[in-house]
């Protein structure tokens, strides 16, 4: 049903995208013309809902998710829908209809998923049991239980013991604890009645994008973190640092004399501060960026900190400005535009012995925007802050085992989002 209303979500937008560019209803002929030569295009759209699971049938917490993931798996079909008429001769000319085709198909996809297929197809929430324990997912039960309208169960606190005289639908359930063994072949039986068994693990990163720290152990990093090379997502990632960094470095140069200003005039200071960050793999990599505080912290004098934040630093710290220079360090290859924040080797150090599987974050390029830099709320900005930076873990984890060029896309631009709402104030 879905795949056939996106099929015909993307007839009507073309449709739409017709009128609005001849200013008048086209005829069948005309019309079927365009779909015709469209029709390709529609089929590597839905290979892209595909593959970015919106064909999949997700857990209830989905729904909440669902615009976003639509948006961004319109922009990749944006870009496939101009590589096709790019590369393949077309019978028609369509820049000004193929534009205005993307615009229309994002709103009338929109309007199908979020709003129509609910009317012929409501999603009640369901009667669900949980079953885990720790204080992880004790938090993750607490939110279930708050806001059953938005991730769509209705939490029921009973023992397994009543599990066969009560309406289920759903079982969220941790299978890895040793707590649940003991329970596998009452729980096999549930299959019977149709029960869907959800993971207690995949729904806390669902709900709270990131991972549970308590479940990580060596096993947790085999199933789900490799340090290969993924050559066909490592090409996408360098070509869209360099096609974003590049003209973003060059214009950025036309704002360095007012921000070399704005410094001098406070105190007088040096414009850059040169740092050491640990790059991929441990290496140490030099950086510069505009001076934000009344000095510069280097080695183990980071630790015991006593520099203060200036009125201007304060300033290009909140919009990122102080960071420009670090553009640079994109270009060159050392660094890319989303990844986990780089940090100063003594914190580095001190992390690695506090924090369990701390230095599995330097498996990958570090980047000048990250997953944690998004949605953790308290992420550290200076000095040592060590329970911060084990839950700052949590999404950079996240981010490793799930990072894509999709998701990659998703960080650009929420930090995009971010840098707007701040330039509005």
């Amino acid at each position: 049903m879905l795949f056939l209303g996106d099929i015909f979500a993307f007839s009507v937008a073309l449709f739409v995208a017709l009128i609005i560019r001849f200013g008048g209803f086209p005829t069948n002929p005309f019309f079927l013309w365009h779909l015709g030569e469209f029709a390709p295009i529609f089929i590597l759209w839905t290979a892209t809902f595909l593959i970015s699971r919106l064909y999949d049938r997700r857990v209830p917490a989905f729904r909440r998710k669902q615009a976003g993931v639509i948006i961004e798996a319109q922009i990749i079909n944006s870009i496939l829908a101009g590589l096709y008429f790019y590369f393949i001769p077309a019978g028609i000319s369509p820049k000004a209809i193929l534009l205005l085709d993307l615009v229309t198909s994002l709103g009338v996809i929109l309007i199908f998923r979020i709003w129509i297929v609910p009317l012929f197809y409501r999603v009640k929430n369901e009667p669900a049991a949980f079953f885990a324990s720790g204080a992880e997912f004790l938090e993750l039960k607490r939110e279930l239980l708050l806001h059953p309208e938005k991730y769509g169960f209705d939490i029921l606190d009973l023992p397994v013991s009543e599990l066969e005289n009560t309406k289920v639908d759903s079982i969220i359930i941790d299978l890895a604890s040793d707590k649940t063994e003991g329970h596998l072949s009452q729980f096999y039986k549930m299959i019977e009645r149709g029960v869907r068994f959800v993971d207690v693990r995949t729904l806390y990163e669902e709900v709270f994008d990131k991972v549970p720290l308590s479940v990580l152990g060596e096993s947790w990093f085999l199933q789900n973190i490799s340090g290969r090379s993924r050559r066909g997502y490592d090409l996408a990632k360098r070509a869209m640092d360099l096609i974003i960094a590049i003209p973003l470095g060059v214009i950025s140069l036309l704002i360095y004399p007012f921000i070399v200003l704005a410094i001098k005039l406070e105190d007088g200071g040096s414009i850059f501060i040169k740092q050491i960050r640990v790059g991929v793999n441990g290496r140490p990599v030099s950086m510069y960026k505009f001076r934000s505080m009344n000095g510069s912290d280097a080695g183990k004098d980071v630790l015991k900190s006593s520099l203060k934040i200036t009125k201007v630093g304060s300033f290009l710290r909140k919009s990122r400005i102080d960071e420009l220079p670090q553009i640079w360090n994109v270009i060159k290859g050392e660094w890319s535009l989303v990844g986990p924040r780089p940090e100063l080797p003594a914190l580095a150090e001190l992390y690695a012995k506090e924090i369990s599987y701390y230095d599995i974050r330097h498996l990958i390029k570090p980047g000048l925007s990250g997953w944690a830099q998004i949605y953790h709320d308290a992420h550290p900005h200076h000095g040592e802050a060590v329970d911060e930076t084990r839950e700052k873990l949590a999404y950079d984890l996240y981010y490793l085992k799930n990072r894509s060029f999709l998701l990659d896309l998703k960080i650009a631009f929420k930090t995009l989002k971010i840098l707007a709402i701040f330039a509005g104030r």
